[in-house]
């Protein structure tokens, strides 16, 4: 469920909004794979589905949580061991999602609190908000753009 804003639409509630359809563009690229083609790396890259998606999570709640939120996350970024590029013996589709959604959840949390609210306010590396969802778009863009071709190539899917 996305965040709603209360009043008029502003530049948060637009940010959010462009933040959430990348989100949603992600998640909808695993939708119909099996399990065994979300783990296949059809291209240069070495991404997998699974992997973008597991690293979006990662790179999210880093952003969120550590920056915006303040919160001491020993170890969590970059993850000491590449574990967001690598597929582990467990990771499903739907294992990969689950910790995406659990990541989104807090983040929209996050993003809801007051304090969030103002763009101006700057992280723990005086980064300020409206530059973190501004850079949050731009790399889930990016990967929703790799998710697109990888779909390609594994089944010939294009577009949403």
């Amino acid at each position: 469920m996305p965040v709603a804003f209360e009043g008029p639409p502003d530049e948060l509630a637009g940010l959010a909004m462009f933040l959430e359809e990348q989100r949603a563009a992600l998640l909808r690229k695993i939708d119909g794979v099996s399990d065994q083609d979300a783990k296949r790396r059809p291209t240069p890259s070495g991404f997998s589905l699974l992997t973008l998606i597991k690293h979006v999570a990662y790179v999210e709640r880093r952003w969120f949580q550590i920056e915006v939120a303040r919160r001491e996350a020993p170890g969590l970024w970059p993850p000491p061991d590449d574990r967001e590029h690598r597929i582990e013996e467990g990771d499903t589709i739907e294992s990969v999602r689950a910790l995406y959604e659990s990541v989104i959840e807090e983040n929209r949390a996050i993003l809801a609190t007051p304090t969030s609210a103002d763009l101006s306010s700057l992280s723990a590396n005086n980064l300020n908000r409206r530059w973190i969802l501004l850079h949050l778009i731009e790399e889930l863009a990016r990967h929703a753009g790799h998710a697109d071709i990888i779909r390609e190539t594994l089944d010939g899917v294009t577009g949403a």
